[in-house]
């Protein structure tokens, strides 16, 4: 006689047959790695350098930022070296503009490939959104700091759409989408 599934057991066969299903249709960009990115989210930071290095893999995100910054050095968490830890004061004491980022990147990470310094090139546009971020982050003295200011967003449905409004607004190049992006992948900020 066939035993019933119980509701965890019948949820992890649905869940790994999604999972097959996604990766057999062989779409560009969705694998392993990815599937458990969005299947087990990282837990929420809690310093403010960790929410400092969580907004600069969501700036990242955009366009081929990704492949161009991360990949080039090996990952955002490589940038620990040049951005004094992710200490957001610390940062702009040392940096005063984006150039100066962008010689140190260059000088201690070594990145791969051609690093183009035009205005509209993707390293100028994410040394921008690491100085903005920086600028940001420094109002917070604490991590509880910062979630009570998120959570003043959060507890009022009117108040909600315009927090990401405003991380775009503050944030160079972070854009609406980005700054939904930070927020969802977030874990409860």
């Amino acid at each position: 006689m066939p035993t019933l599934m119980n509701e965890a057991e019948r949820d992890k066969a649905a869940y790994a047959l999604a999972k097959e299903c996604l990766l057999r249709q062989g779409r560009a960009g969705i694998t392993p790695e990815l599937l458990e990115k969005y299947s087990h989210p990282k837990p929420r930071p809690s310093s403010i350098p960790e929410i400092y290095q969580r907004i600069l893999e969501s700036a990242q995100n955009a366009n081929m930022k990704s492949a161009v910054v991360g990949g080039a050095i090996g990952g955002v968490e490589k940038l620990s070296l040049v951005l004094c830890g992710f200490e957001p004061k610390a940062v702009l004491e040392k940096y005063g503009n984006w150039e100066s980022i962008l010689d140190d990147v260059e000088r201690f990470l070594n990145p791969v490939g051609k690093i183009r310094r035009t205005p509209r090139s993707i390293w100028p546009h994410y040394c921008q959104a690491i100085l903005s971020g920086a600028r940001f982050m420094s109002q917070f003295e604490t991590a509880d700091d910062f979630y009570k200011w998120v959570g003043f967003f959060d507890n009022d449905s009117r108040a909600r759409p315009a927090l990401p409004m405003l991380l775009a607004n503050e944030i160079e190049g972070f854009g609406f989408a980005l700054a939904s992006d930070f927020l969802k992948e977030k874990s409860k900020l």
